[in-house]
């Protein structure tokens, strides 16, 4: 007779293992299941508001502070409950600690996602644009452009230079197109991103939208909430408040945005862009790292030197350089565009529901 294969051979009862009893690996499960739980409650709260955070937070402590209740294990062993909730609450203890310490970065991120939720299916609406040239302090009381709203797929921008030209950009369901200040329509293919910045001679203007302005903010600015405050040309109603700060880097945006939020609706009320202060053309010499020791010979198109000549409304001719796109960034710092205004503020005005065609580029080219 053959002997038993090894695995058909009786089990000695000597040799069996002893039963599992709670110990290294059950601390360690223990741990990797308070991990999982803090990742899941700070990927769950982070798109909370404060007052369902709050709520959520109350009714687990109120579990945790109930009758506990043992555990049984797979094993037939029991053990109290009291290592698991003093974890669990150990767990919540950070989330707590969390949201005390960084609740300003969340809410003025919930605020801003709001808005940018809310501009998406808000009705026909409009921004006055005002500017302040490089090295002033005051803001213009002059419009500079008008930009009309609808959602993602219409925008109309209609500016006007220092000199007079006028230039148009927009967006309909067909793409970008823009129409330059000799008529010229350009129309932008799906692939191709149009251009957002033009030069004016004299200082650098972005020509961008609100909404546009808005969806970038998550992702390159430091994000800070605010006490509710007025418009900062008065009025009895308060705004939600935030500041957008970017990284000290080198970029031809913003480095700072302030923006008023209308809580009922989520909608921006007024948004201001904010540059350091650099000398505008003509005004002086531009020291420092990478910069000229003198100032260089004007260019053709830079204009005439010293205060800004006076701002030419419709019906007047155009003068002075006329403005050109720039394809990609602007180059401030190495001197090839000209600088970019102090501060731009959009500003929500009251307007009309816009005709059917008003964001086609053929409506507006021979204005």
């Amino acid at each position: 007779m053959n002997a038993p294969a090894p695995n058909d051979r009786p089990l000695d009862p000597e040799l069996l293992p002893e039963p599992e009893t709670v110990g290294a690996a059950d601390t360690r499960a223990e741990a990797i299941a308070g991990a999982q739980l803090v990742h899941g409650l700070l990927d769950h709260l982070r798109h909370d508001d404060d007052d369902t955070q709050r709520a959520r937070i109350a009714s687990v402590m109120t579990t945790i502070e109930g009758e506990a209740k043992p555990i049984v294990l797979r094993r037939r062993f029991r053990m109290p409950a009291w290592p698991v909730a003093s974890g669990l609450a150990a767990a919540l203890l950070l989330v707590i600690t969390v949201l005390v310490v960084l609740p300003t970065q969340r809410t003025a991120l919930a605020v801003v996602r709001t808005s940018i939720e809310a501009a998406r299916t808000a009705s026909d609406r409009s921004y006055e644009v005002r500017v302040t040239r490089p090295g002033a302090e005051v803001v213009s009381e002059e419009a500079t452009a008008r930009i009309d709203l609808r959602d993602d797929d219409h925008m109309l921008i209609v500016a006007r230079s220092p000199f007079g030209h006028r230039v148009v950009v927009g967006r309909d369901p067909h793409g970008a197109w823009a129409i330059r200040h000799d008529g010229t329509i350009d129309v932008y293919p799906p692939a191709h991103t149009r251009p957002r910045w033009i030069d004016f001679g004299q200082s650098t203007f972005l020509i961008d939208s609100v909404d546009s302005l808005l969806v970038a903010l998550p992702d390159t600015y430091r994000l800070r909430l605010h006490a509710p405050a007025p418009l900062p040309d008065g009025g009895a109603a308060v705004y939600e408040r935030v500041s957008a700060v970017r990284e000290p880097r080198p970029s031809p945006d913003p480095r700072r945005i302030e923006l008023w939020v209308d809580s009922a609706t989520g909608l921006v009320e007024r948004m201001e862009l904010h540059w350091p202060r650099r000398p505008e053309r003509g005004e002086g010499p531009r020291r420092g790292p990478g910069m000229r020791e003198h100032p260089r010979p004007p260019r053709p198109h830079d204009g005439p030197p010293g205060p800004r000549p006076p701002r030419r409304g419709p019906g007047r001719p155009p003068h002075g350089p006329p403005p050109a796109f720039i394809d990609g960034r602007p180059d401030f710092d190495g001197d090839r565009h000209a600088p970019p205004p102090r501060m731009i503020v959009f500003e929500r005005i009251d307007t009309e529901p816009f005709a059917d065609d008003w964001f086609e580029p053929e409506t507006h080219a021979d204005e």
